[in-house]
């Protein structure tokens, strides 16, 4: 089955797929979805109320970049440096991943360690160099390989993602956790990507003047 383990809604800044959206997506498609919204855990429970195709979670902003959080029900403080943010994630039952390592000013590069339970080595709206990198640096780490779309449009979702064998929210855990996981997919077009960093401004120019606000989708 197929699991993204990297998705935004509304209730990111820059997210334009209500939850309802995200919960009808795994549904009609038969794949697993994580909802991870900036710092915010609201999106993920709402679309976990509507689907249990859903896992709930948060990319947290960490001191040291930004880190997936999976499996989570409540929000994590940001902030905090890398290794009390994992931490914190395992106290709350989750799983906690590095999100797209090698992108400029969010990932925490190479300072991943075994403590994570998993690393994005393809994330589509990373380039291509930056997945390359990820792969080459943590190729032969003990930990899983992660695919993910890092979608903030609904259409981009599973663009690249994550293989594994089973057929439930808990089982894409669990298997994370225990490394038998597939990155598969490619990365978005670097033209794509660019046009998607414009529309994530006017998303969020929108959400700031109050223009677009779609939290009681």
């Amino acid at each position: 089955m197929l699991l993204d383990t990297h998705v935004h809604t509304i209730y990111s800044i820059d997210g334009y797929a209500t939850p309802r959206d995200i919960a009808r997506l795994a549904d009609k498609k038969n794949i697993i979805i994580a909802v991870t919204d900036h710092d915010a855990i609201k999106g993920s429970l709402r679309a976990n109320s509507i689907s249990k195709r859903i896992i709930t979670g948060t990319e947290v902003s960490s001191g040291g970049g930004h880190i997936v959080a999976l499996g989570v029900r409540e929000r994590v403080k940001p902030h905090m440096s890398a290794a009390e943010t994992v931490d914190r994630i395992h106290d709350l039952g989750g799983v906690a991943i590095a999100a797209h390592p090698f992108r400029t000013r969010e990932g925490l590069g190479g300072k991943v360690d075994e403590r994570f339970d998993g690393v994005e080595v393809l994330n589509a709206r990373s380039s291509r160099r930056a997945n390359a990198k990820a792969w080459e640096h943590f190729s032969s780490m003990p930990i899983a390989k992660i695919g993910s779309s890092d979608a903030h449009l609904l259409e981009h979702v599973c663009s690249c993602c994550t293989s594994f064998d089973g057929e439930s929210a808990e089982d894409a855990l669990e298997a994370i956790r225990k490394r038998r996981t597939e990155p598969v997919g490619r990365e978005l077009d670097m033209g794509v990507i660019k046009e998607l960093k414009v529309i994530n401004f006017f998303i969020f120019v929108e959400k700031m003047l109050g223009v677009r606000d779609g939290h009681n989708l």
